[in-house]
């Protein structure tokens, strides 16, 4: 492989599986239920599936929001939003 390619510069293998973490409905979301799951309860579960899939030998995470359905698009994407993502990657 190239040594341009940017898989190279982060990983040690040639074909790195990359683990998916699923975020439970975030501030903002319409499905978002601050009394059932607030973010404490989310960012709790993101660690235990990135754990997990640590434990199953993956080599790198992939973060997304998807169950912020009916998805927001745009300008309608609250800042509350965005910054739970930040801060349930960290």
């Amino acid at each position: 492989m190239s040594d341009n390619n940017c898989l190279n510069k982060l990983f040690d293998n040639d074909k790195p599986i990359i683990g998916m973490i699923h975020l439970h409905p975030l501030p903002g979301s319409p499905l978002y239920r601050p009394e059932k799951e607030n973010m404490k309860k989310i960012i709790s579960l993101a660690v235990e599936e990135a754990k997990l899939l640590e434990n199953m030998g993956v080599d790198g995470l992939q973060i997304e929001n998807i169950w912020d359905y009916p998805y927001l698009k745009g300008e309608n994407i609250g800042y509350e939003t965005v910054s739970s993502m930040t801060a349930a990657t960290l």
